[in-house]
């Protein structure tokens, strides 16, 4: 048995070693394809990544070290200022240097011992008493001021009090007496609410004693410029109050007006700034109010950053650069730099050596201007740069808080990058604010690739699957067309065969009787009839294969089309054992069709009715009228059609594969003749059946059949 096996031939289809020769050639090296280029794509994406992040780095590098040079050319040019001139008139120079070179937030100089010799904090002034000269008329006066403070202050009887100033006034009193006098006297018509007077007064004040003022009590004179304001203000001279409050808040701070001390100094400049800004907020004056109120501001804030600066100088910046320059000494022409951030302020330090010929003068230093780098150099130096939509450019300091571009927080660090040397406390960086960042960039260029190979190979995938398909069907089509010839020829044999049979029998003078002989002519006649049938269908496919098929539509009788068919057949299916029955409609109008072609549907459906009836022979021909269309019928009780088949049995070639059909010769040209025909008329063919219980075929024709 098992040599039996080994001996025996496996047929395997042709189609199916096509197939295994397509996977074996095709998919196989595509998925080898598949699994280098994801592989490939993958480091091509680790790559990528790289190489953008390298290109910003750079970048980056490149940037900062543009910024650091903005920042020394600055610096040199301060150095050459100073070398420009003559010694003696350093200090005039520094303060020029100040004010032009932008990168100079506050300067100092340093002599050759390290002794701070510029800035110096301003003298609050020499409030020394000046002693009064013994004699009766100055203790008098003093007695009329004793006595006007006592009505004006414990009394509260303040014309009593304007009496006793009023003496004084008038008395043979000292510069002295009289300035206090008259400010008693003025500060009386102020609660009297006499403005008039009380303006006057400390007007005269002013303008009388002012120097004595300012060395011996300059507190009085601030008060007085006050008082003298408010009573200008209160009598609506609203220019005067303006002017008045704006040469007090200026001359507070120059120093001009001198407060007890610091606090009651701010504690006039804050309720100063608070009633000029009250009276440009409700009164329409010029601009140069404006202007001057602006100004003055500005130089508070400058007065004050000076007065922070040089206590942060003496207390901790003059010590570190003693330490630095006995431990690390000097390289001539440039700037050194040190860095400290003092409660939470950043302080960065240049300094520099500065010779007298050729001797050592001391050492020249100031706070960069770190406002200034920010707002102009860094957006002068990284305002042109182009990077991607998604991503930004940030300086930060060392705490990580932003200088220039947006906060880093909740944002992904691309790279960053110190700078060298001015400014080692800062970080430039890039930063990623959202949507696509470099990996998701590598990523999408990745799936771009792999996209594009997928698709290439989809491609591929997709022709060879065509070509697969066409190749198959063009084998099963030369496989039905092998079949086709095979049945032709069989079909082609029988009605010849009857033809010789009958021909030779008459030819030979055996027929006995005279109609017998008539019979054998019609079996000759109808067998021709049948092989002319058969040629038919095939020139007629052929024809329509080539799409050169004419119709020649004209009005017939469809009646005697159908009972011609029927009567054609007569004889083979009385042969056959068939039981017929038809239901011809009589009635019915001509109709415009082709007829031979129509006797060709009907003849092909009873043909096929005769060639798969096995058992059960029964043929059924109806022919009625429906609506304005003609409705044919042929049913069989013959071995039926899988549903499965139902839908193919119109192409060209096409065979049952069943059991019972597949031992029936034929052509496979029948039924697409047929739905052809039935097409070219405007008509439908349907088809109801079950296998092993017959078929039904409907065709339902117009009856103006041709197609427009």
């Amino acid at each position: 048995m098992d040599k039996t096996m080994k001996n025996r031939n496996i047929k395997i289809p042709i189609g199916s070693k096509i197939t295994l020769v397509a996977v074996v050639m095709v998919v196989i090296p595509i998925i080898v394809l598949c699994c280098f280029g994801i592989r490939l794509s993958l480091r091509q994406r680790s790559m990528a990544e790289k190489t953008l992040v390298d290109g910003y780095h750079a970048l980056l590098k490149t940037k900062a070290d543009e910024i650091e040079r903005s920042v020394h050319e600055l610096e040199s040019s301060a150095k050459e200022f100073l070398k420009s001139g003559e010694f003696d008139t350093i200090h005039a120079r520094l303060i020029t240097l100040k004010d032009e070179n932008p990168l100079v937030e506050q300067i100092f100089f340093l002599n050759p011992e390290g002794h701070l010799v510029f800035p110096r904090a301003k003298d609050r002034g020499d409030q020394r008493k000046i002693k009064l000269e013994a004699g009766d008329e100055n203790r008098i006066a003093e007695n009329y001021i004793r006595e006007g403070s006592k009505y004006e202050f414990r009394e509260k009887d303040i014309e009593k009090a304007i009496e006793y100033y009023g003496k004084c006034i008038n008395s043979k009193s000292s510069p002295q007496q009289r300035a206090k006098a008259l400010f008693g006297f003025a500060s009386c018509f102020f609660k009297l609410k006499k403005y008039d007077m009380a303006a006057s007064q400390y007007g005269k004040l002013i303008t009388e004693h002012s120097s004595m003022l300012e060395l011996s009590n300059p507190y009085l004179l601030l008060t007085a410029q006050y008082q003298m304001a408010k009573a200008k203000e209160e009598l609506n001279d609203r220019q005067g109050a303006m002017d008045g409050y704006l040469t007090l808040y200026e001359g507070i701070i120059s120093g001009k007006f001198i407060a007890g001390d610091e606090e009651e100094s701010e504690y006039f400049k804050i309720k100063l700034k608070g009633a000029l800004a009250e009276l440009m907020k409700n009164t329409v004056l010029p601009s140069t109010f404006k202007e001057r109120f602006e100004k003055a501001k500005q130089e508070e804030f400058k007065s004050r950053k000076e007065k922070e600066f040089l206590e942060v100088l003496n207390k901790w910046l003059v010590v570190k650069l003693r330490l630095d320059t006995a431990r690390q000494g000097f390289e001539a022409g440039r700037f050194k730099h040190f860095y400290e951030n003092i409660h939470g302020k950043p302080y960065q330090i240049a300094y520099t050596p500065i010779y007298e010929d050729e001797r050592y003068a001391g050492i020249l230093g100031f706070k960069i201007a770190l406002d200034y780098i920010s707002s102009e150099i860094l957006a002068k130096v990284l305002s042109n740069l182009t990077l991607s939509g998604n991503l930004t450019i940030s300086v930060l300091d060392e705490t990580g808080k932003p200088i220039y571009g947006p906060d880093p927080a909740s944002r992904e660090c691309i790279t960053s990058e110190s700078f060298s040397n001015i400014l080692p406390f800062w970080r430039i960086t890039i930063l990623h604010t959202g949507g696509n960042s470099i990996r998701d960039m590598a990523k999408k260029q990745s799936q771009v690739y792999i996209a594009l190979m997928v698709l290439m190979i989809a491609l591929i995938c997709i022709g060879t699957c065509l070509t697969l398909r066409n190749v198959l069907r063009e084998i099963q089509l030369s496989g039905m067309k092998s079949d086709f010839v095979s049945n032709v020829s069989h079909e082609l044999k029988t009605p010849l065969a009857l033809i010789r049979l009958f021909g030779e029998t008459l030819e030979m003078g055996r027929v006995e009787t005279k109609e017998k002989a008539q019979e054998y002519y019609r079996v000759i006649i109808r067998e021709c009839e049948r092989l002319t049938q058969l040629i038919n269908n095939v020139l007629n496919f052929s024809r329509i294969d080539s799409a050169k098929e004419h119709y020649e539509f004209e009005y017939v009788d469809m009646a005697g089309v159908v009972q011609d068919v029927v009567d054609t057949y007569k004889f083979q299916l009385d042969k056959e054992g068939f039981k017929v029955e038809t239901e011809i409609d009589r009635d019915i109008p001509m109709a415009l069709i082709d007829k031979d072609a129509i006797s060709q549907v009907i003849s092909n459906l009873v043909d096929n009715a005769i060639k798969f009836s096995k058992d059960e022979k029964k043929l059924t021909v109806n022919l009625k009228r429906e609506e304005k269309s003609i409705l044919i019928e042929v049913i069989d009780s013959g071995v039926g059609i899988d549903e499965k088949e139902q839908g193919k049995i119109f192409d060209k070639f096409y065979r049952v594969r069943d059991e019972l059909a597949g031992e029936t010769k034929g052509s496979g040209l029948g039924l697409t003749l047929v739905k052809h025909i039935v097409e070219a008329h405007n008509g439908k063919i349907t088809v109801a059946s079950d296998k092993g219980s017959g078929s039904k075929f409907s065709i339902l024709i117009p009856e103006e059949g041709q197609k427009s």
